[in-house]
């Protein structure tokens, strides 16, 4: 049987509810340009994405400066929404931690952001002693596991 050592989580979908904030904040930043996001957009080009693919696919015909407005707006809302645990996570995470397990966070989005969108803050960011930037399975989330003694092989999502 494997020794569990260390789990990491991703944070939206796994930790948070945080498609009705993406959605909003992406409708929003469209409606600045006089435009409107359909399901399909939202599906094909917003959840699971980074903004940068985004802005590619839905804002490539705007000038820079106007791109540059949309991931600002969606940014700005990300990083300042309030975001809803998934239902048990807390319990999850403070089980975990008591066992000694190390915690992360897999994300792909800024240290600021990771932090906004941390259900209850204050408890669960004491528990996950890192963050971790990439998703599961990617080189560079490898390479930060092997640095807290976490051999690749041992790596899976």
């Amino acid at each position: 049987m494997a020794i569990v050592s260390a789990v990491l989580f991703d944070m939206d979908g796994v930790l948070i509810d945080a498609n009705g904030v993406i959605e909003r904040a992406w409708r929003e930043a469209a409606q600045l340009c006089s435009r409107v996001i359909t399901e399909e957009d939202i599906r094909s080009h917003i959840h699971g994405r980074p903004g940068p693919h985004t802005i590619r696919a839905l804002f490539s015909d705007l000038p820079r400066s106007d791109q540059e407005k949309v991931q600002a707006h969606v940014m700005h809302v990300e990083n300042t929404a309030t975001y809803e645990p998934i239902p048990g996570v807390a319990r999850t995470i403070a089980q975990l931690s008591e066992a000694g397990i190390t915690l992360g966070i897999v994300i792909y989005n800024s240290r600021l952001r990771c932090r906004a969108r941390t259900p209850h803050r204050t408890t669960t960011c004491r528990s996950l002693i890192d963050w971790f930037f990439g998703h599961p399975n990617t080189p560079k989330t490898v390479t930060v596991a092997g640095a807290h003694g976490i051999r690749p092989p041992r790596c899976s999502s």
